[in-house]
């Protein structure tokens, strides 16, 4: 339950990141500038080392990119 809790947060934080950077009106930068982010959120579990935790939230990345880009999946 708690650890349910911790990763809804979680995804609640990437999509709250996904969404001001798709609302930003980049185009003042540059005229038809158009920025999006894809996020990934993975959990640490005992005994995870810092190598396998990024390369679970690198996982969940490519999945959103997967996924169609401008998105946030989980590891």
């Amino acid at each position: 339950e708690r650890r349910r809790h911790v990763i809804d947060t979680w995804i609640r934080v990437g999509e709250r990141i996904r969404r001001a950077v798709a609302t930003h009106p980049w185009g003042r930068i540059a005229p038809g500038l158009d920025v999006r982010v894809s996020v990934g959120v993975a959990e640490h579990v005992t005994g995870m080392t810092y190598a396998h935790l990024m390369a679970a939230a690198d996982a969940a990345v490519y999945e959103a990119k997967q996924m169609g880009r401008d998105r946030v999946a989980v590891a």
